[in-house]
């Protein structure tokens, strides 16, 4: 792969985060408790507590795994990730638009096929189901959710949830989602919500989507290509030619990867 080649050039010249990826394997029939249980232990093992996380995608580069975004053409793709390199990549794409909580929470189910799918086949219905989980736990942990869930979907209960999707970053489906899967409301309560998303066009686009913001870019790349350009002296165009890199492809790989708004120092 392309990035990961780049990336391997790139570390012979600047040395990027230690790799720090808990790996805990799980059975095809694992249990969600035993999801739940593998979340637990990255949150707890990257030190980030019990609560809202706000930068999922710099918590990944944080602990090793390169982020890049693109755009492939193909609406039916969120994210995929893979292990070949000597780094994992993770990919996001934008081809369903910016959505902040919905990257966020790709970011968050990527992770959990790095963490628990090493030796599994990926795309699979149940690898797929357990990835989603990871990701629900990840982002929003059971202790909180059981205390923070509403458990009537009344006028104050939608009201909790857009709340919480601010607060924590995370969509209105994910939560009730999670609020299923945990049993805080019924089965018949769940999709009653969910025809009710779905009668006000909630399913495409949320309440608040918009506020929320540009989706988390990635950082780990663009900082690392500058300090080898400004500290080694190496610019990103001699750095490709001398791995033998297809210098096009590349770049476009980076530019894509880049936030490229005004930064506001205070």
């Amino acid at each position: 792969m392309l990035l990961s080649n780049f990336i391997t050039a790139l570390e012979q010249h600047i040395r990027l985060p230690e790799l720090a990826v808990p790996k805990l394997p799980v059975t095809p029939g694992a249990t969600r408790d035993e999801i739940e249980q593998a979340s637990f232990q990255v949150r707890e093992a990257w030190d980030l507590g019990s609560g809202p996380i706000p930068h999922v995608v710099r918590e990944l580069e944080r602990h090793g795994i390169a982020v890049a975004r693109l755009t492939l053409g193909n609406v039916s793709v969120d994210a995929f990730s893979t292990q070949a390199g000597p780094r994992p990549l993770v990919f996001l794409t934008d081809d369903k638009g910016d959505n902040y909580v919905r990257s966020r929470f790709d970011a968050s189910h990527e992770l959990g096929h790095l963490v628990m799918h090493e030796a599994l086949e990926p795309g699979t219905r149940e690898v797929e189901r357990q990835a989603q989980d990871f990701a629900s736990s990840f982002l929003l942990p059971e202790a909180s959710a059981r205390k923070e869930l509403p458990s009537r979907l009344d006028a104050a209960g939608w009201s909790r949830l857009a709340e919480m999707k601010r607060t924590w970053g995370i969509s209105m489906a994910a939560l009730l989602f999670r609020s299923r899967s945990l049993r805080i409301v019924s089965a018949d309560a769940y999709q009653s919500a969910m025809r009710y998303m779905s009668a006000r066009g909630w399913r495409t686009q949320e309440p608040g989507d918009r506020e929320m913001g540009a989706p988390e870019a990635p950082l780990l790349l663009e900082r690392s290509v500058r300090r080898a350009e400004v500290e080694a002296g190496l610019p990103v165009e001699s750095l490709v030619r001398s791995a033998h890199l297809p210098l096009d492809d590349i770049l476009d790989l980076l530019r894509t990867s880049v936030d490229e708004r005004p930064i506001i120092e205070l």
